[in-house]
């Protein structure tokens, strides 16, 4: 008897303590999470940042005001868009152009690259690219890859965005002059939480390898130390269905 009771004794001492190490996970996860909404709500902060010292310096578009509200309305789409860490999202999709999706996020970075004596140079293919995507969730990812390549470069240089044909697929290309990726940790660019910055969270990545394949598409990364990063997403061409 005094056995049975002591077995019952060590059993609800074993779920407190499992329990207290669940909700001790929890409170982690939610405190990463809420570090990662800060990364991915800097990126729009960052061009709006860009656009209102062009603005303070005299130099004045109308287009710059157009360009600062849709940055306010996606900080809002964000928060929404961070739910694909923690469940599918139903994502909307509409035929867009491609070339227009990296002219607007080349736009949107200049500022910022400019700033860190940067070069963005663009190929876009010039036959229409069209794709079916959500168009804010990819300049999202765009935004973030090109934001990293910037960030790899203290000493300046060039950021070439590249867009081609490549059978039922466009490539987009993003080769920077960066510090490069080591190779003993390549495999681990896109795991959840792993970051090679100080201030950051690892989730950019994630979520853009989550939203492209959100999109059947693919990344890909090649990188050399010292010389920098190639960055290639592969995105289905729109194709009209017939029935």
């Amino acid at each position: 008897m005094i056995d049975k009771f002591e077995d019952l004794i060590n059993k609800t001492e074993n779920k407190k303590m499992y329990e207290i190490a669940r909700n001790i996970q929890k409170l982690s996860l939610i405190g990463q999470l809420s570090a990662a909404l800060v990364h991915e709500i800097r990126n729009p902060l960052t061009s709006i940042k860009g656009f209102l010292q062009l603005i303070e310096s005299g130099i004045i578009e109308k287009n710059y005001f157009d360009i600062i509200h849709s940055e306010f309305q996606r900080i809002e789409l964000i928060l929404s868009e961070l739910l694909v860490v923690t469940r599918p999202q139903v994502t909307v999709f509409h035929k867009q152009s491609i070339q227009s999706i990296i002219h607007h996020v080349i736009t949107l970075m200049q500022p910022q690259a400019t700033l860190h004596n940067i070069e963005l140079i663009s190929n876009l293919a010039n036959e229409p690219l069209w794709i079916e995507c959500d168009e804010n969730q990819l300049k999202q990812v765009f935004l973030n890859l090109i934001k990293n390549s910037i960030e790899a470069m203290p000493n300046g240089g060039q950021i070439r965005i590249d867009v081609t044909k490549a059978s039922s697929f466009t490539k987009i290309r993003i080769i920077d002059q960066g510090c490069g990726i080591p190779k003993d940790i390549m495999d681990k660019i896109g795991q959840p939480f792993f970051t090679t910055k100080e201030t950051g969270t690892g989730l950019g990545m994630m979520i853009s390898h989550q939203i492209v394949k959100n999109h059947k598409g693919t990344i890909e990364i090649q990188s050399e130390e010292t010389k920098g990063t190639t960055i290639t997403i592969q995105l289905p061409l729109y194709t009209l269905n017939i029935s």
